[in-house]
């Protein structure tokens, strides 16, 4: 913090201060902007071959820094928990959503979605 002060004209000590903070993020993820539509699984409720990646970045040098990692998607039951005392919900089985969850609302979603161009997506776009 530091005194406004305006030579000759506002003398702001003790009685008016600013301050200045800066907060950025570093992505390193060349994949920061990228997007993509469900496929046609995915808009039928079924995950199993769904997938996301990350890059593998520590603070460490390590062989596999840098490397593209995959991560494969899980759906769960947002009515079921372990236990009716824990907050964990259950996975769907098989990561597929039975027909008995599909919601009118993600049907009307999908309908003004565009479709997906391919037929499948592989995790690093190796086809």
């Amino acid at each position: 913090m530091a005194p406004v002060r305006i030579p000759k004209l506002y003398n702001g000590k003790d009685k008016t201060f600013f301050f200045l903070t800066y907060e950025g993020t570093r992505n390193r993820d060349p994949r920061f902007n990228l997007r993509s539509v469900p496929t046609a699984l995915e808009r039928q409720g079924d995950f199993s071959q769904s997938f996301t990646s990350h890059l593998n970045v520590s603070n460490i040098a390590h062989p596999t820094e840098g490397a593209r990692v995959i991560d494969k998607i899980h759906i769960y039951n947002p009515y079921q928990f372990e236990s009716p005392t824990s907050k964990n919900r259950v996975e769907f089985p098989s990561d597929v959503i039975p027909a008995r969850h599909d919601q009118p609302d993600c049907q009307s979603h999908f309908a003004v979605r565009p479709a997906s161009q391919q037929a499948e997506r592989s995790p690093l776009g190796v086809r």
